[in-house]
């Protein structure tokens, strides 16, 4: 049996450690999905009080919480995973446009400095170098 046969065989897994490597990937995945939408949940909570509009923080508390149950139910429930890739992506893309906006709106730092006016000089006299 050639190298080239035993390669094809272990990725098709007819060879030794196909088991040991698809259960560490299904490991990962299973660790790091829930813990990505309860991140996506906290953040969206957070942001319900700050600057980011109350439609995108909302949208992303119902994006996290339907990624929690994708990800609980995702062998049960096939299309709500899929359901939750398409609403993860309109979060990001509304999260995103709300952050261009707000780049957009803050003002450069203003370069006039104020000094203190003299004893006996009204405000809109003084002059600053």
């Amino acid at each position: 049996m050639t190298r080239r046969v035993q390669l094809w065989r272990d990725a098709c897994g007819d060879g030794p450690g196909t088991t040991a490597q698809a259960d560490a990937q299904n490991r990962t995945t299973v660790g790091v999905g829930p813990m990505a939408t309860v991140g996506l949940l906290i953040v969206s909570i957070v942001t319900r009080k700050g600057v980011v509009p109350r439609a995108v923080a909302h949208l992303g508390i119902a994006v996290g919480v339907l990624g929690i149950a994708s990800e609980a139910l995702r062998f049960v429930i096939e299309g709500l995973y899929g359901v939750y890739g398409v609403l993860l992506l309109v979060w990001m893309s509304a999260v995103g446009r709300t952050l261009f906006q707000l780049g957009r709106r803050v003002a450069p730092p203003s370069t006039e400095r104020s000094a203190p006016s003299p004893p006996g000089v009204s405000a809109a006299r003084r002059r600053v170098p």
